[in-house]
């Protein structure tokens, strides 16, 4: 999960614009690039230690940041299973701030399914800051006619050729997973992506 936001560009001598400031996560200060400072966070932090604002500056130089969330994929299934989906990534500019500790909840990935035959995935946890809320990916799909169909996420899990019916992908955030091949073949549909649909088995 990473922000952006400009915190460069003087004026005159004598009149400064005032520009988003912030720390996070733990108090960093983040790194710079080019006139941007960035803050990734990879655990999840609250209160002071998340991504805490304490200026959001102004027209006159910068007053809104750039956000990228990305949530944590979903497990394949045990045993000729579905490819997990990836986890919904939302970025934009232009988010406005209000002086206050922003809490960072960063998605965890879905756990695979356990040993043995036909054991479903987990769906991955969703990563939040402020309103934006990027969800799991979808857990696969294994070969057990009816229930084994994958799951949906951020992006969809794949489906097998016993339990048609891959996962679905959250719109603006991912892709639905591939199918599973035909009757009588074995490949198991790959998860979803930002990018593109899971390829087919």
């Amino acid at each position: 999960m990473a922000f952006g936001y400009q915190v460069l560009g003087f004026g005159s001598a004598t009149a400064v614009n005032p520009y988003v400031t912030a720390t996070g996560p733990d108090g960093a200060g983040g790194t710079t690039d080019g006139d941007y400072k960035v803050h990734i966070f990879t655990a999840t932090k609250t209160g002071s230690n998340g991504f805490s604002v304490s200026n959001v500056g102004n027209a006159g130089g910068s007053n809104t940041v750039e956000y990228l969330v990305i949530a944590g994929g979903g497990g394949a299934g045990s045993y000729r299973a579905g490819g997990g989906g990836a986890g919904g990534m939302l970025t934009a500019t232009g988010l406005s701030l209000s002086v206050q500790d922003y809490n960072i909840t960063v998605g965890s990935g879905g756990a695979g399914g356990a040993g043995g035959a036909n054991n479903l995935g987990v769906v991955g946890n969703d990563s939040i800051f402020s309103s934006i809320t990027s969800s799991g990916g979808g857990y696969g799909g294994v070969p057990t006619a009816g229930t084994g169909v994958g799951g949906d996420g951020g992006s969809g899990g794949g489906a097998t050729n016993d339990a048609p019916g891959a996962g679905s992908g959250t719109a603006g955030q991912g892709n639905d997973g591939g199918e599973g091949a035909a009757p009588g073949g074995y490949g198991a549909g790959g998860g979803g992506g930002k990018g593109a649909v899971g390829g087919a088995g």
